[in-house]
């Protein structure tokens, strides 16, 4: 299955019928649904080291306007 495909799916952006598609793939063979646990535990990941990045870069951000 397409990673994009998968990324949508998770994030709401998938249409109807990419999401009857990847719902049939899980289906299909419970590999399929370890896979697709699998990437979604990869993108989590992914998604938890640019929050933490962020945040860090506000917190240096801010740190920077209130010195004099």
């Amino acid at each position: 299955m397409e990673k994009e495909l998968l990324h949508r799916f998770f994030d709401g952006r998938a249409s109807v019928e990419e999401e009857k598609q990847v719902l049939d793939w899980i289906d299909r063979d419970p590999a399929n649904r370890r896979e697709l646990l699998a990437e979604r535990d990869v993108l989590e990941k992914k998604l938890a080291v640019l929050n933490l990045q962020y945040t860090e870069l506000l917190e240096k951000h801010k740190k920077a306007s209130i010195s004099p």
